[in-house]
């Protein structure tokens, strides 16, 4: 009895203690700074207090000194050793129930009282409300109070309890109940809110992707009935010029569907990101160019809808901003317009580009309308008008764009008539914008002079228009009228880049480029090609890369973007053998250190192309054991977030504990996220570049040339974190979502008490040999495995659910074994790598 009550008592001590845990962020300094009032305040009230008319009877200065040192520890966690800072959590729980539970009440017994001493009791309570979930705070409070009487009845000659710790007590209890009930409502609203979130996203996401895969299902069947009987029953195969052609079309209408259940997916998670704008990658931009652009690259339901949309260029504008972003806020209110067609058959959506004071876009369709009461908050998050489904958060989202390039957007509705959307941006002096076009034109230039360049275009005007800027910008040009005339010329002529017109009647740019990819002209695999077309339409610039081209662009491009293009195909294609980068970067090891399989395979094919050899590394603890193993690469490229050991530690690592021979190897830095504070950080830890994904091929390339060139940089100093146990059977990417959108320890605790719920169900049922009961009870555990990002687990539940819904028990005996296994391995995984602990399921 005496040992199960034991046991009982640690598993109480155990939650508390997670609790607490679980309520402290070590990203927020909270507890740093309650420690710096703490070392300042306990040694100035005595001071006041003792030089004050009454000074207490009670002389507690060894107290209260032991009691500021313990807050100046709290105070200096960042300077803690690396080792110790484990034991920082456990630490803060001491000194908070020393300093404000027992010190406070223990002194008040001995001063007998006094309104200093109530007004100390039930400050500490409000503080420790503050600091610890109500769970904790009644446990602090009660045990201070129990232990301060104890030690007040051995010390004290008198120990008469004074009204005034009764009433102090009292106080302090109706502190914790107000306190609970505060913190009771919050996670009510917060847990609504994320209902919302939850609730809007998934009707979002079910609503835009339901016409897309239908959509596919019909291609799939489309492909399906057009395959020869023939073919069906095992003999031999005979297409039709029509069958090929009704094939192809049905692939064109799935690939618009795939486009089209894309661009949903990043529209709703872009409205979800709060911190998806970096200044430093904003450019200059047409207005009139990109919203055509957009225009015609909206994933529409069929042709009908795109003859609905049209576009008002009055007057053009250039603005400084990021070009994702503009796309998708004209994509969301295109969106919207178009969402009301079914019940508005004669709706029009007008996109109108006009220049003035302000510069405006002004997107304008002929809907129901909005009412006057509700256009003033269409803007706030999770607010919609007339539509069930949708996050509540595309308009938010862009608002949120808008500003952070220094415009607005507004609203302007007629009921039964209009809706406008009034996009506003400010005004840049044409002498800025002037500028930095030729500064622009300054660095392509530098690339392309003295490049011997084919232009191909079957129209003579055209060509001799493109010559005479391409000379200006000291390229030696030579022309060709047709694909055919552009092979012959090459095989005369090693040029260095071709300019090709996609469509033209002999033969086209799209059969050249196979050709001479696949080696018509010997030598000329690899020329760089930059097709260009008076249609620049998404799918055509698909349809150019596909074939092999290094870059596209409108022929009504201006100098600038022609030459970008032509700049970054020569700087990005891949190289010819003997060319000096190529022989700065054959035969050269590189360590890969990536947390992403399909990243890393893409990056390592590229690689590998360039003649290098390639190490891969998943994580950064794996990292290092390949160093210290002996592996010697020329250079290291760093994934920065990874989970467990990030690439800045692992980093840090390298510069401070390993030997010379490793520790100076250049580190590239690649990351999705390249704001200034993120380049200072990797700077820091002593990485030699910046990269940010998806990585561009010539920034790539530049900069392994760049470093290999014996610019290496020693950084020192940092001390890593004590390595820990790492362990790979979490879905990373979905936990770190939950991480971005900050809802990971929202989320992440109650499901994994849910998943111990489950499996304790699971056990249960099987124990009866309830077969329904345990279909249940794993359908539920696959579901929230799946959500909360336990990938092994998720997998191994998927299998044995497959078996038992079929009917049969699994073959193996330990299936359950296994189960509660990676539950145990999720959980460390978990705690380990993101602080999150198992919080109990509710019953």
């Amino acid at each position: 009895m005496d040992r199960e009550g034991s046991m009982t008592m640690k598993e109480l001590i155990r939650s508390l203690y997670e609790r607490y845990c679980a309520h402290h962020d070590m990203e927020r300094p909270f507890l740093e700074w309650i420690g710096i009032v703490g070392f300042a305040a306990f040694p100035l009230f005595y001071l006041l207090r003792q030089t004050s008319a009454l000074p207490p009877l009670y002389d507690d200065l060894a107290l209260r000194i032991a009691a500021s040192l313990m807050c100046l520890l709290l105070a200096v966690r960042r300077w803690w050793p690396d080792r110790a800072k484990r034991f920082y959590i456990g630490y803060s729980y001491l000194a908070v129930f020393y300093c404000l539970s027992f010190l406070l009440s223990f002194t008040m017994l001995k001063n007998h009282g006094g309104t200093p001493s109530v007004v100390n009791m039930v400050m500490g309570a409000i503080l420790i409300v503050l600091l610890a979930d109500w769970r904790n705070t009644v446990a602090m409070l009660l045990s201070g109070y129990v232990l301060s009487v104890l030690v007040f009845w051995a010390t004290d000659s008198d120990p008469r309890i004074p009204p005034e710790f009764v009433i102090s007590a009292a106080g302090s209890i109706l502190v914790v109940v107000v306190g609970a009930l505060s913190h009771y409502g919050q996670k009510r609203a917060e847990l609504e809110r994320l209902r919302l979130l939850y609730a809007g996203l998934a009707g979002s996401v079910a609503h835009e992707m339901r016409s897309p895969l239908m959509q596919i299902r019909h291609v799939l069947d489309a492909v399906a009935a057009d395959l020869p009987a023939a073919y069906r029953a095992g003999g031999s195969i005979s297409f039709t010029h029509q069958q090929v052609g009704d094939m192809l079309r049905a692939v064109g209408q799935g690939q618009d569907a795939v486009t089209r259940g894309l661009q949903a997916i990043t529209v709703t998670l872009q409205q979800l990101n709060p911190n998806a704008f970096d200044a430093a990658s904003f450019r200059y931009l047409s207005a009139g160019q990109y919203v055509k652009q957009a225009v015609n690259e909206f994933a529409y339901e069929d042709y009908t809808h795109r003859a609905r949309v049209a576009v008002s260029e009055l007057n053009d504008f250039s603005f400084r901003g990021d070009e994702t972003a503009f796309t998708l806020i004209l994509f969301n209110l295109i969106k919207n317009a178009l969402y009301y067609l079914p019940t508005h058959p004669h709706l029009t959506v007008t996109v109108a580009v006009d220049s003035g004071r302000p510069n405006r876009v002004v997107v304008r369709d002929t809907g129901p309308g909005i009412p006057a009461d509700q256009v003033a908050g269409l803007f706030g998050e999770f607010r919609s008008t007339g539509k069930a489904e949708g996050t509540g958060l595309g308009l938010a989202f862009c608002r949120r764009a808008m500003r952070a390039i220094g415009g607005d957007i507004a609203c302007r509705s007629e009921p039964g008539e209009f809706t406008e959307f009034i996009l506003s941006f400010p005004t840049v002096p044409q002498a800025q914008i002037e500028a930095d076009e030729q500064e622009a034109l300054r660095r392509a230039a530098h690339v392309l002079a003295g490049k011997r360049v084919l232009v191909v275009d079957d129209e003579e005007l055209v060509r001799q228009s493109i010559s005479s800027r391409l000379a200006a910008l000291g390229c030696q040009v030579d022309a060709a009228a047709d694909g055919r005339e552009a092979l012959e010329a090459m095989r005369h002529w090693p040029y260095e880049l071709v300019l090709m017109d996609l469509h033209m009647p002999v033969s086209n740019g799209f059969d050249a480029t196979r050709q001479i990819r696949r080696g018509a002209v010997p030598g000329c695999e690899h020329t760089p090609i930059v097709g260009f077309s008076g249609s620049p339409t998404s799918a055509v610039g698909t349809r150019a890369r596909q074939v092999g081209m290094n870059g596209f662009v409108g022929k009504d491009c201006s100098t600038v973007e022609l030459a970008q293009a032509m700049a970054q195909a020569l700087e990005g294609a891949a190289p010819q053998p003997g060319e000096p980068a190529t022989t700065a970067l054959v035969g050269k090891t590189v360590l890969l250190v990536e947390d992403n399989a399909f990243n890393r395979a893409i990056v390592k094919a590229r690689l590998v192309e360039w003649g290098m050899q390639v190490v891969e590394a998943e994580h950064g603890y794996k990292a290092l054991h390949l160093l210290e193993a002996g592996t010697r690469p020329a250079v290291i490229l760093m994934d920065v977030e990874m989970p467990g050991l990030d690439g800045l530690a692992a980093t840090r690592v390298l510069r401070s504990t390993m030997p010379d021979s490793v520790k100076n190897t250049p580190v590239l830095a690649l990351t999705g996220h390249s704001s200034p504070e993120r380049r200072d950080a990797a700077r820091a830890a002593g990485m030699n570049g910046f990269l940010t994904k998806p990585l561009d091929p010539s920034a790539l390339r530049r900069e392994l040339i760049h470093v290999l060139g014996g610019n290496r940089i020693a950084a020192g100093g940092a001390t890593a974190p004590a390595a820990t146990a790492l362990t790979t059977v979490l879905n990373t990417r979905r936990i770190n979502e939950f991480q971005r959108m900050g809802i990971l320890h929202e989320l992440l605790p109650g499901c994994l008490g849910e998943i111990r719920r489950f499996v304790a169900r699971l056990e249960e049922c099987l124990g009866s040999k309830d077969r329904n009961g345990v279909h249940d009870a794993l359908h539920s555990l696959l579901g929230m495995s799946g959500e909360a990002g336990a990938q092994a687990l998720h997998q191994a539940v998927e299998r044995v659910y497959g078996t038992i819904s079929e009917g049969e028990w699994p073959r193996e005996t330990d299936w359950l074994a296994q189960i509660r296994r990676l539950v145990d391995l999720t959980e460390a995984a978990m705690l380990d790598h993101y602080a999150v602990r198992c919080e109990p399921a509710s019953s």
